[in-house]
């Protein structure tokens, strides 16, 4: 695939923007990428579990898909996402789409560096 060249003639500007979050928007943020990434964690393992319950004892599994890991998520997320102290429940508080993003992975197209050179 080509890179994309800047046609002659052509300027290219840049933006760069600071958060200036308040603490409760802070605590947001950091619980939505939190759920992101435990949601990502839960597909490896939960993959990994497969092909190893695979390997020993041959069990199959439904194929691996988008689809079907979310399903399964939603199936286990009441017991995944509970508070060890309190037994509360904490899915709720975050995103769906936050969720479905760390199943899928999160790929995304363009420079792994962000620009950085």
């Amino acid at each position: 695939m080509a890179r994309f060249a800047v046609p002659d003639g052509w300027t290219v500007q840049a933006f760069q923007f600071a958060l200036d979050c308040t603490p409760e928007q802070g605590a947001c943020l950091r619980r939505q990428f939190g759920g992101r990434r435990y949601a990502r964690n839960w597909a490896v393992r939960t993959l990994k579990e497969d092909i190893t319950r695979y390997r020993e004892t041959g069990q199959e599994t439904e194929a691996p898909s988008l689809g079907g890991l979310r399903k399964r998520w939603n199936q286990v997320k009441d017991t995944e996402c509970t508070d060890a102290d309190t037994g509360e429940v904490w899915w709720p508080r975050i995103s769906k789409e936050a969720f479905a993003d760390g199943i899928k992975g999160g790929r995304r197209g363009g420079r792994r560096d962000c620009g950085r050179t």
